[in-house]
């Protein structure tokens, strides 16, 4: 089956400049996990997923050493509190995952799960000659798996 048989067609977008507390509420507000970032070119530049606002691990180079990270900066648990209410000094360009990984409409759905295993991602989106057609996740293929077959 094909990618533009069961992606997301209306994808909900950013720009670079976009505040990351925009970014947030319209997570929260569309109950989606990501959204693609535009630069001022139109250009596909990231993509912000929820865990872009969360915090994870990072590596310091060199090291095996691993420590809180979040918004471009260490944190220590302690201090989320003030990182979060300072959460206007950041926009999407600051959190965003790039380069991102993208993938043709017309790819298998096989080699869309693959590239989300490879790359451990929840989500691409779907590019046709350089434009944004539409955003793919795992949900959706979950979806696809649990539909009888006919």
């Amino acid at each position: 089956m094909k990618i533009k048989e069961i992606m997301t067609k209306d994808v909900i977008t950013v720009r670079t400049d976009t505040k990351v507390r925009q970014v947030a509420a319209l997570l929260g507000e569309n109950n989606i996990g990501a959204v693609p970032v535009f630069d001022k070119s139109g250009a596909l530049a990231g993509i912000i997923t929820e865990s872009d606002l969360f915090i994870k691990e990072k590596g310091i180079p060199f090291s095996v050493v691993k420590i809180p990270h979040i918004f471009n900066q260490w944190v220590e648990p302690r201090k989320l509190t003030a990182i979060y209410a300072d959460i206007d000094a950041n926009v999407a360009s600051d959190v965003m995952s790039s380069p991102v990984i993208t993938i043709s409409p017309e790819a298998e759905v096989g080699e869309a799960a693959s590239l989300m295993f490879t790359h451990q991602i929840s989500r691409l989106p779907v590019v046709d000659d350089n434009q944004l057609v539409g955003i793919l996740s795992r949900s959706d293929i979950i979806r696809l798996m649990a539909k009888p077959q006919v």
